[in-house]
């Protein structure tokens, strides 16, 4: 499997996979509208700048260490009902893509 670079599809490359009868696979679906884990990400960040954005709650953090620990926070207070919603509408994201031809769609 290649990821169809330029320099995978040409010269050298070309004449050996002809050579030695190398078929390319076809490269499997990498959307992150096929991904819940980048609505997780999200998520985390919007909590993460709203914990900041009111200065009289919470300072800033200074150091990575203060922004570990603000995101592990976050991490654990994600309730389990948000993480279901997430990987149940799998089944619609997927008929998105499928009927965007493997394009992006709006989530």
């Amino acid at each position: 499997m290649e990821d169809n670079a330029k320099y995978h599809l040409a010269g050298l490359n070309k004449v050996i996979s002809n050579a030695y009868g190398i078929r390319k696979l076809p490269l499997p679906a990498n959307s992150p509208d096929l991904n819940p884990i980048e609505n997780v990400w999200h998520i985390l960040k919007s909590r993460l700048r709203k914990r900041f954005a009111s200065r009289e709650t919470e300072k800033r953090p200074h150091s990575e260490d203060e922004l570990w620990e603000a995101l592990v926070d976050k991490w654990e207070k994600l309730d389990q009902v948000t993480l279901n919603k997430l990987v149940d509408s799998m089944p619609s994201r997927l008929e998105g893509v499928i009927k965007a031809n493997g394009s992006h769609t709006k989530w």
